[in-house]
Parts: structure tokens; C-alpha cells; sequence
């Protein structure tokens, strides 16, 4: 990235870092460490990342613009295990990704919603059943197709969006915009119904975090990690709060690893740990595990 962007991202952060916590905030993490490095040339720019909900221990990222639509199953030691062709769907700039369970079935989302010159008015989301899995030697060729298309505008005009996440608990689609001081919040509804006409994602909130890169929210629906390309925070919702109220309160800072191009987060299945990649060949893949605390069960 240019060295003045850089400059400005370390320097802004996550503008909320100053400020006091959420209140109810009961995890924190061990230091970043490494549990491998993505060792598959293909995989050059992992910009999106997600669990897999048929295959403990391995993730779904997939490249930025310029790539196949395709997605890559990997180890947490970075091992590329399968590549899955996605039929029905065009790779014009794939961002972020997430897992989750709908009606019973695991599913994907992958968010093609880059828009670095302001120059797409409709972007897309695609919903996909994650297909079956075995562990095995060897990287397995797979191909899924798109189970549903949402075709969306932002309210207010076209923004760049790089971070994509699902709270299945309130049945929204967040997303968040990359702007250089503080982004903007979305929101759209989770549902698979066809409609003719494109969906308003519309502003619920504004969050302070200069140009967000990642976003995830836990599978239980309480919690939201986000990312630029050098730090990070994390959000608390209460049971009865919507995320424009969670938003309202400032985020808790994490202290993220440095990466070349930190453009991917998400929490593992056990809802609690980090896991974070970044652009560039063969580069860590990093785990954040949560600390004991002493209301946990022995």
C-alpha cells in the first residue's frame, strides 16, 4: 500500500482505542502467534476468511480482484487442502467471506463488493452450501453453485467495501465501509427469497475505525472483530441491543500482528479465537486464543 496510506492507517487506527471499552467484555487474548504460513503460491492474496462448518481445523479464504471465482480450503497450518470452483458467480472484486448456519445447513457468503473507483452502483453477495468434506492427503478439486444471489446498492451511493460478516441470531448482513477516518455501517436482511429489484443496504450506524478491511461477528451474535490493515477492535452486543446501539458505544482495541497487508479476520468455531491472514505469497496465518477467566468452568 502507498507509504502515506500506510502512514495515515497507523496513525488513525482504530480510533476508538482511546477511549474506555464496552462495558460487558468478558474475553481477552493471548498474544498472536503463528500457526503456519499459507504455502500454496495460488493463494497470493487472501483478502477473505472463514470456518469451515463441515471440517474442524480449516478455514475458507479466497483472493482479491484479478482471481478465478474460486475459493481455497486450508489448515490452520496454512496447508491447502481443496479448491472449490464456484459456479454461478463472477469474481469482479471478492473482499471478505463468512460461514454460517441456515435452517440446518452450513453455508457460505462471499461478498463481491470492491469498488476502489466508486464506478459499480450494484454490487452482490453470493450464498453458497459449503460442500462435503473429507481430511485426506492431497488438495481435493470441489465445485458448489451459488445458492442465491443478493444483488444490493448502498444507501446514500457506491461505496468501497472491503468487510462483509452475518449475525444469523438477528438475521442481518453487516458491512462496513473503507473510508479514511471512520466507516460507515450497513445493514441488509439474511434471507434467500429472489427479488427482481436490487436491495438498499441501509446506514445504521457509523463505527471509528479509519479503512476497515475485515469484519466478522461470532456465531452466537454477541460479538464483532474488525480490521484495517494494522490494527484492530472488537465490539460487544447485549442480548436485546441491535448493532446500531453496539456500535454507539466505543470498540475495545486488540493488539493485531503486523502484517504485510492485513486484509482478513474471523473467529474460529469455538466463537472465541481470532484467526488472521494477510495479502501476499506464502505469508503467516495467525491465531489470537482467548485467555482463562475466572468465571470459567474448570
Amino acid at each position: 500500500m502507498p507509504t502515506l496510506l500506510h502512514r495515515l492507517v497507523v496513525a488513525c487506527g482504530c480510533l476508538g482505542a482511546c477511549g474506555p471499552a464496552a462495558a460487558d467484555v468478558p474475553v481477552e487474548y493471548h498474544p498472536p502467534r503463528v500457526t503456519g504460513n499459507l504455502s500454496d503460491p495460488a493463494v497470493n492474496e487472501s483478502s477473505g476468511l472463514a470456518p469451515s462448518l463441515r471440517l474442524p481445523g480449516h478455514f475458507w479464504t479466497h483472493n482479491d480482484s484479478g482471481d478465478q471465482a474460486r475459493l481455497f480450503l486450508i489448515s490452520r497450518e496454512g496447508a491447502l487442502k481443496a479448491v472449490l470452483t464456484v459456479e454461478g458467480a463472477q469474481a469482479v472484486d471478492w473482499e471478505d467471506m463468512a460461514s454460517f448456519q441456515f435452517n440446518g445447513k452450513p453455508f457460505l457468503l462471499v461478498a463481491d463488493v470492491g469498488n476502489n473507483q466508486l464506478n459499480r452502483s450494484i454490487v452482490q453477495l453470493y450464498l453458497l452450501e459449503e460442500p462435503a468434506l473429507h481430511a485426506k492427503d492431497g488438495v481435493q478439486s470441489l465445485t458448489a453453485r451459488v445458492a442465491h444471489i443478493i444483488r444490493f446498492r448502498f444507501e446514500g451511493g457506491p461505496k468501497d467495501c472491503e468487510s462483509a460478516a452475518v449475525d444469523t441470531e438477528l438475521g442481518r448482513i453487516l458491512l462496513l465501509g473503507k473510508e479514511m477516518t471512520e466507516c460507515g455501517a450497513y445493514e441488509l436482511p439474511l434471507s434467500f427469497d429472489d427479488a427482481k429489484e436490487p436491495w438498499v443496504a441501509r446506514r445504521v450506524a457509523t463505527v471509528p475505525v479509519s479503512l476497515a478491511t475485515a469484519m466478522d461477528i461470532s456465531p452466537d451474535g454477541r460479538r464483532a472483530v474488525i480490521a484495517n490493515y494494522v490494527s484492530g477492535c472488537e465490539y460487544r452486543r447485549e442480548k436485546d441491543e441491535s448493532w446500531a446501539d453496539a456500535f454507539a458505544r466505543p470498540p475495545r482495541p486488540l493488539v493485531f500482528p503486523l502484517r504485510r497487508q492485513g486484509e482478513a479476520v474471523c473467529y474460529g468455531r469455538d466463537g472465541l479465537t481470532l484467526h488472521l491472514t494477510s495479502e501476499g505469497k506464502r505469508q503467516p496465518f495467525w491465531e489470537m486464543s482467548p485467555k482463562p477467566t475466572e468465571n470459567a468452568a474448570p
